[in-house]
């Protein structure tokens, strides 16, 4: 409703929710993009026009940098940008989370049904970024039994 009512006024763009990520570092996203993708559904469903509104929303993010120059902490470094970047845009620009995601957090990562996929897939007006510094990223070499959402990016 507040988007249907709303929209036509943020003719610069209305960031729905900012920094998404932060909101719960242990939940299911699937919420988060299927809400976000509201927005075109409903857009689409009502038969509504183009308003010269845009609505959105903001993602924080670092400025990445290896460690060093060795192999490990150039994927380290992919790994944080998909973790950071990657595990809210990938859905929504692509219609599932990036490959490093998948690979690291294996089973325990939700899929995205293929209905799902299609529904997030281009569903925001525009991305904001949030960027406050910069971090070094390095490969942990060992694999806790049990990791948490830092430890399954493998980066200290």
């Amino acid at each position: 409703m507040v988007y249907r009512e709303e929209r036509a006024k943020a003719k610069n763009g209305w960031t729905s929710i900012s920094s998404p990520a932060f909101v719960d570092l242990n939940r299911d996203r699937r919420g988060f993009h299927r809400f976000e993708s509201s927005k075109k559904e409903s857009q689409l469903n009502n038969g509504e026009e183009r308003d010269g509104g845009s609505v959105g929303f903001s993602v924080h993010t670092f400025g990445f940098t290896p460690s060093t120059s060795s192999k490990d902490d150039e994927l380290a470094l992919q790994r944080a940008k998909a973790f950071f970047v990657g595990w809210m845009l990938g859905p929504l620009t692509f219609g599932d989370y990036p490959d490093e995601m998948k690979i690291a957090v294996g089973s325990r990562l939700p899929v995205f049904s293929e209905e799902e996929s299609e529904q997030v897939k281009g569903s925001s007006d525009f991305i904001g970024i949030i960027h406050y510094l910069a971090a070094s990223v390095t490969n942990i070499k060992s694999k806790p039994s049990h990791p948490d959402f830092t430890q399954t990016w493998a980066l200290l």
